[in-house]
Formats: structure tokens, sequence, C-alpha cells
């Protein structure tokens, strides 16, 4: 990212991972791979409970223009995703998520992103 980060205290990856995850869903009451759940709303929680420091990566304006910003510290690192998945056929749907906080390894701050797509679903020989 063109910036200058001292590393040199940055030895290793200690933490805990505690999360929740949750789904409803709509359709059949005993679905199989060629006929799903016709609607799927999930929502999933994680936090990253860091033992000691790394790098953290957040967004700030400079002269008008969004510029990243890396820092090194030891706070908790919170995840929420949320989305719905309308199974169209057996094996493409369309899905809209909701995204919020830091993932790993850098802690990117995705700060209130929706997505839109198609999902298309594979099944890998003799599965």
């Amino acid at each position: 990212m063109k910036q200058n980060v001292d590393f040199s205290h940055y030895n290793g990856i200690f933490r805990g991972v505690a999360g929740a995850y949750a789904a409803y869903y709509v359709g059949k009451p005993k679905p199989d791979p060629t006929n799903p759940y016709l609607f799927e709303f999930y929502t999933s929680y994680t936090a990253r409970i860091l033992a000691t420091r790394e790098p953290f990566i957040t967004s700030r304006q400079v002269n008008g223009q969004s510029q990243a910003s890396i820092s090194l510290g030891a706070n908790t690192r919170h995840y929420l995703e949320s989305g719905i998945l309308w199974n169209a056929r057996g094996y493409v749907g369309i899905q809209a998520k909701y995204m919020y906080g830091s993932l790993p390894p850098l802690f990117q701050f995705i700060d209130n992103q929706v997505t839109v797509g198609i999902t298309i679903k594979a099944k890998l020989p003799g599965h």
C-alpha cells in the first residue's frame, strides 16, 4: 500500500476466536443438493481476541482522498455478516449480503459493505 510500516515487533500470531451462526430456511422439509431450500436467511458473528499485537488497516481522508493507515494493535477484531440466498434452481441462486468489521490477515476494516451476486454451486465427481 506504498506505506512504510515497522514490523520489527511483529513476531507471531496468538489469538482466541469466538463466534455464532444462525440460519433460517424456507422451503422443503427434506431438501437435497438438486432441490435445496427456496430461501436461506443467515447471520454470522466472529470475534478474534488478540493476545499479541497484529496489523490493522483503516482508511482515512487525506486531501479529499481515501488513504490506508496501518497500525499494530491488540484490540478485539469483530466481524458480522448477514445475508439472504434465493435458490432459483438446484445449482444457481441469487445472494445479497451485508458485511461489517475486519478479517485477517491484515484486518482491513470493512465499513458497511453490501454485495449482490449470482451464486453457482458445483458438486465434485464421486461425492
